[in-house]
């Protein structure tokens, strides 16, 4: 290449032929150029061994130029990117040393470069970059799956437990109305709630009766929560015809009767849904169901 002329683009796009410095140079640019760690690598082979003096004798043929790739967890791998030479041998076979007079093969070269670094690994086995987090992920989901599902399950029904729980509770003293700011409609928004839950029941009210009136048939239905609907009751029509506006205990009073409200209609409407009284004795604590 000319002097200002780049080595691997004169080799890949011009030349097209050349020894293993043109090979090596390029395989480790268009690597880099992937993001993939490479360095080159340079040395002698063992060359002819001389008898008379029992040495061996290195060359100019001799010298060669390799890549190697860096892998997680298995360090520098060598790889031969020149068309000319053998592919890289990942066999672990013991090497055999070369016999004195000739020449040590590139296959040997390879298993003695590769013995040296103790390289144990063969080629089949080296993970491919950025994909080893994700196939080890996916490869202990698949061990676990089992216990994960059970985990799930079991999480989900210990949310059901609580809820119920929580929903079926029947609150025995007053409590801070849940609210930030008790809003003219709360109390109201409440009686909406138990003309719902009166509707879902099969309840018979009609909106030609006065709240006393509807809470006396909702009271007829459920009579274990009698004192609460009527305490409700009247608690609305003091908030929707009253001039004067209610105290906050009156909120919270008002609160309490819904909750009490709320958990005997969720259990009448749970019993008729299943017909299994049995399966909600454990929310009872004691209590008979209507």
């Amino acid at each position: 290449p000319a002097s200002d002329q780049d080595a691997a683009d004169y080799f890949l796009f011009e030349e097209k032929q050349g020894y293993c410095d043109y090979y090596a140079t390029s395989m480790a640019v268009m690597l880099r150029h992937l993001g993939i760690p490479v360095r080159l690598a340079q040395g002698y082979a063992t060359g002819e061994f001389q008898n008379d003096v029992r040495r061996y004798r290195l060359l100019e043929k001799d010298a060669h130029t390799w890549v190697e790739v860096y892998f997680p967890t298995y360090g520098w791998i060598q790889f031969e990117p020149t068309a000319s030479e053998p592919i890289v041998d990942r066999q672990t076979s013991a090497i055999i040393p070369p016999q004195p007079g000739g020449r040590s093969s590139a296959v040997e070269r390879a298993k003695s470069r590769e013995e040296a670094r103790n390289i144990p690994q063969p080629e089949e086995n080296i993970p491919q970059v950025g994909r080893t987090k994700h196939a080890t992920f996916w490869k202990w989901l698949g061990r676990h799956i089992g216990a994960l599902l059970l985990g799930f399950a079991l999480l989900t029904l210990g949310l059901v437990a609580f809820l119920m729980q929580r929903v079926l509770h029947m609150p025995e003293k007053t409590t801070r109305a849940h609210v930030k700011k008790e809003p003219h409609d709360f109390v109201e928004r409440l009686w909406d709630n138990l003309l719902g839950w009166g509707e879902r029941l099969g309840i018979p009210l009609s909106a030609s009766q006065t709240p006393l009136e509807q809470a006396a048939v909702f009271a007829n239905a459920l009579p274990e929560i009698s004192e609460d609907v009527t305490a409700l009751a009247l608690l609305y029509v003091r908030d929707k015809y009253s001039a004067h506006s209610l105290l906050s205990e009156e909120i919270d009073r008002a609160q309490l009767s819904w909750l009490r409200i709320r958990s005997q209609a969720i259990r009448a409407w749970l019993d008729r849904l299943f017909h299994a009284r049995h399966l909600l004795s454990f929310w009872t604590r004691g209590q008979e169901l209507p």
